[in-house]
């Protein structure tokens, strides 16, 4: 059951700009704060749909079910690249490893 912090917390996020959101996505990633964010918040925060947002989650995320998705319209449409790879795009060798087969 996700507390009522959690909640407050997805909802904040879902109304603060992308910048800020990018902000708190790479300040989680280095630990230099203690965030309330889950796998919900993570989806609610993909359904945005926002190019910025999408880029931190591909880089910051920590749930896989967040990142599946992202990854498989970026391999298709070739747009999203694998940001903590330097921008290299990912080779079909990982995606296999990741989710278990090969990019269609």
């Amino acid at each position: 059951m996700r507390s009522y912090q959690t909640i407050i917390h997805e909802a904040e996020l879902l109304a603060s700009p992308p910048t800020v959101v990018v902000d708190l996505l790479r300040n989680r990633s280095a630990k230099t704060q203690d965030y309330l964010m889950d796998k919900e918040t993570e989806a609610a925060l993909a359904r945005r749909d926002e190019p910025l947002i999408n880029l931190a989650l591909a880089r910051y995320a920590c749930y896989g079910e967040t990142l599946r998705p992202l990854f498989e319209a970026g391999v298709t449409g070739g747009a999203i690249l694998l940001p903590g790879m330097g921008s290299v795009p990912w080779p079909a060798q990982s995606c296999t490893k990741f989710w278990g087969h090969a990019p269609k």
